[in-house]
C-alpha cells in the first residue's frame, strides 16, 4: 500500500511539475518582448516645410485577431478581447498637440503618441494574445480646405502584436508586450535579421532612452494651392502663381532694352509624392496692367537640384504654377554696370513667417540668395505662393559726362574763376580811369600856355 501511495504521490508531483512547466512556457515572453504593462502608438506625420496641418486628421489602426496561446482555432481566437471600437483604434492628430522635430531636407516632422492601447480592454484569462496591427487608408477626407489640393500618404507598416498576461494574486496582469515589424511604411518586407525588439512603451518614461514609443506609423501630408480653374493652372493669371522671379528697373535713362542675367536652382522636397521632380517656368510680362506670355520665348523645365540660366527685362517674370509647397530655391542676378540691385522676397503668412524680407547689394554688384544678412531658412515656396522681386536702380545721370559727386569741386572752380575775372575787370577799369585823368591834366596845361 505504501508503495502504491509513493507511486501515486510521485506521479501527482510529476504531473504538477509538468503543468507548472506548461504554465511557465505559456506565460514566458519571446525574446523580443518588452517588459511593460502598457503600449501606445506613435503617429508620425511628415510635411514639406511651410505646410500648415489641418485642424484635425483622424487615423485608424486595425487590430486583427490572430491567435491565443499560439492556437489559431476559431474557438481560441474568440478569446481575444476587443481593442478600441470593433478592434479599430482611432488617433486624432493635430499640430497643436504634436511635437515638431527640427526641419531637415525641406521636411518638417511631427510626432504624437496615442493613448493607451489597453484602455477599457478586459482579458478573460492568462495566456498569450496575438493580433496583427495595420493602419487603415483613406481615413482623412482630403480637400477640406478651400483653395488647396491635399494629398495623404498612409503607412503600409505591419506589426505582430503579442500581449503576455498572467494571474497574480487573483488578478490578471500584463507582464510583457512583444512587437515585431514585418513590413515597413512602404509595405516592403522587413528582413528577419532586422526584426528586432520594438518597445511600445510610452516614450520618456523611466528606463527609456527614447522620447516616443517605437511602435511607429509614418504618414506624409502634402498641400498645394489650387488653381482658379481646377486642373487648369494659368501662368498669365497671377492668382495661380505658386512661385515667381520678377524684374523692375527704376531711375533715369533706363528702359526695356536693359537685359539682366539670372540663375535659379529649385530643390523639390523629398517628400513630394510621385516621381515628378521637375517644375516648369513660363516667361510672362505685364502690359497695360495685364499679364501675357512673352512672345517667342519658350518655357524652361527645371529639374530638382539643377541650375538654369535665364534673362529678364523690366516688367518681366519667370512664373511657376506647379512649384510645390516647401520647394527650396537659390536665385542670383549678375552684375550690371550702372545699376544698384536689391531683392525682396514675399511669403504667405503660414507658420508665422514674415510677410517679406529684403536685402540689397552695392552699385555695379551682383546679388544672390542665399546671402549674408538674409535668413536662408526662409528660401522656400510657401502655401500661398512666394514672390522674388529684383529691382535695379540707375541713379541720376548728369549730361556731358559730369559726375554728380564732382559738382561741389566744379562749383568752387567756377566761383574762383568768376572772382578772378571780376577782379581783372575792376583793375582794368581803374587803369582806364587813371589814363583818362592824366590825359585831362595834359590838355589843361596846354591851354594855359
Amino acid at each position: 500500500m505504501k508503495k502504491i501511495l509513493k507511486v501515486l504521490t510521485a506521479g501527482m508531483l510529476a504531473l504538477a511539475l509538468t503543468f507548472g512547466l506548461m504554465t511557465t512556457a505559456v506565460a514566458a515572453p519571446d525574446d523580443p518582448a518588452a517588459a511593460t504593462d502598457d503600449a501606445v502608438i506613435t503617429k508620425v506625420v511628415r510635411t514639406p516645410v511651410g505646410t500648415t496641418l489641418p485642424a484635425l486628421m483622424n487615423f485608424e489602426f486595425v487590430f486583427a485577431p490572430v491567435s491565443f496561446n499560439e492556437s489559431t482555432l476559431p474557438v481560441d481566437v474568440a478569446k481575444l478581447p476587443v481593442i478600441g471600437t470593433n478592434n479599430v483604434m482611432t488617433i486624432g492628430f493635430n499640430a497643436t498637440d504634436a511635437d515638431i522635430e527640427a526641419t531637415t531636407g525641406g521636411v518638417t516632422i511631427y510626432y504624437l503618441e496615442s493613448g493607451s492601447i489597453f484602455e477599457n480592454v478586459v482579458f478573460g484569462q492568462a495566456g498569450i494574445y496575438e493580433w496583427q496591427l495595420t493602419e487603415n487608408d483613406a481615413t482623412y477626407s482630403v480637400h477640406t480646405e478651400a483653395g488647396f489640393i491635399e494629398k495623404v500618404e498612409y503607412s503600409e507598416a505591419v506589426y505582430t502584436f503579442k500581449v503576455y498576461v498572467k494571474e497574480d494574486g487573483g488578478d490578471l496582469v500584463i507582464t510583457h508586450v512583444g512587437v515585431i515589424q514585418t513590413k515597413d511604411d512602404a509595405g516592403e518586407d522587413v528582413d528577419e535579421g532586422e526584426q528586432g525588439k520594438t518597445n511600445p512603451s510610452p516614450g520618456g518614461g523611466s528606463g527609456t532612452s527614447y522620447l516616443y514609443s517605437q511602435l511607429v506609423f509614418t504618414n506624409g501630408y502634402e498641400k498645394t494651392p489650387e488653381p482658379t480653374i481646377p486642373g487648369n493652372p494659368d501662368p498669365t493669371n497671377r492668382a495661380d502663381w505658386t512661385f515667381s522671379v520678377g524684374k523692375t528697373v527704376t531711375g533715369d535713362f533706363t528702359g526695356s532694352s536693359n537685359v539682366f542675367d539670372f540663375n535659379l536652382t529649385l530643390t523639390i522636397p523629398s517628400l513630394v509624392f510621385g516621381d515628378v521632380k521637375t517644375c516648369t517656368g513660363y516667361f510672362v510680362e505685364e502690359v497695360s496692367g495685364a499679364y501675357q506670355l512673352v512672345a517667342g520665348v519658350s518655357p524652361i523645365v527645371f529639374t530638382s537640384g539643377e541650375v538654369e540660366d535665364f534673362t529678364l527685362t523690366h516688367g518681366q517674370f519667370l512664373v511657376f504654377v506647379d512649384a510645390k509647397v516647401g520647394t527650396g530655391f537659390a536665385v542670383g542676378e549678375g552684375a550690371h554696370a550702372g545699376f544698384t540691385p536689391k531683392v525682396k522676397v514675399t511669403y504667405s503668412p503660414a507658420l508665422g513667417l514674415p510677410v517679406s524680407a529684403e536685402v540689397a547689394a552695392g552699385a555695379d554688384e551682383s546679388l544672390a540668395l542665399p546671402r549674408s544678412g538674409f535668413n536662408s531658412d526662409l528660401l522656400f515656396v510657401g502655401e500661398k505662393g512666394t514672390e522674388v522681386a529684383f529691382t535695379n536702380d540707375r541713379g541720376a545721370i548728369t549730361p556731358m559726362g559730369i559726375i554728380m559727386a564732382d559738382l561741389p569741386i566744379i562749383a568752387l572752380v567756377l566761383l574762383s574763376a568768376a572772382a578772378l575775372i571780376g577782379l581783372a575787370a575792376i583793375r582794368a577799369r581803374i587803369n582806364k580811369e587813371k589814363k583818362n585823368a592824366q590825359a585831362s591834366v595834359s590838355v589843361n596845361s596846354h591851354d594855359s600856355n
